[in-house]
C-alpha cells in the first residue's frame, strides 16, 4: 500500500510539473511573455523555527502566493521598518 502512495504522489507531481510547462510555454507563444519574471535572484539559506515555517505555509496557501513571496514581503517591511530600503539599493517596493 505505501508504495502504491508513493508511486500515485510522484506520478501526480509529474503530472502537474507537466501541466504548469505546458501553460508556460502556451502563455509564452500567445504573449510573448514569460509567467513570472525571476530577475536578479540569489540563494538564501537559513534556519528558521519550525513554528514560524509552519504558519508561513499556512499563510502561503490561505493566500495562494508562494512562500517566497511571503518572505520577501516581510523583509521589505522590515527594511522599511528600520529604514534601509532605499531607492540607490535597486530594491523596489512593490
Amino acid at each position: 500500500m505505501v508504495q502504491h502512495t508513493q508511486w500515485v504522489g510522484v506520478a501526480l507531481r509529474k503530472w502537474g510539473a507537466t501541466l504548469i510547462s505546458i501553460f508556460r510555454e502556451r502563455l509564452k507563444r500567445q504573449t510573448g511573455k514569460k509567467l513570472f519574471k525571476m530577475g536578479k535572484r540569489k540563494t538564501y539559506c537559513t534556519n528558521l523555527n519550525a513554528e514560524l515555517m509552519k504558519e508561513i505555509r499556512v499563510l502561503s496557501a490561505q493566500q495562494v502566493k508562494r512562500q517566497n513571496e511571503l518572505l520577501e514581503e516581510a523583509i521589505k517591511d522590515l527594511l522599511k521598518k528600520y529604514k534601509l530600503l532605499e531607492p540607490s539599493l535597486g530594491i523596489s517596493s512593490g
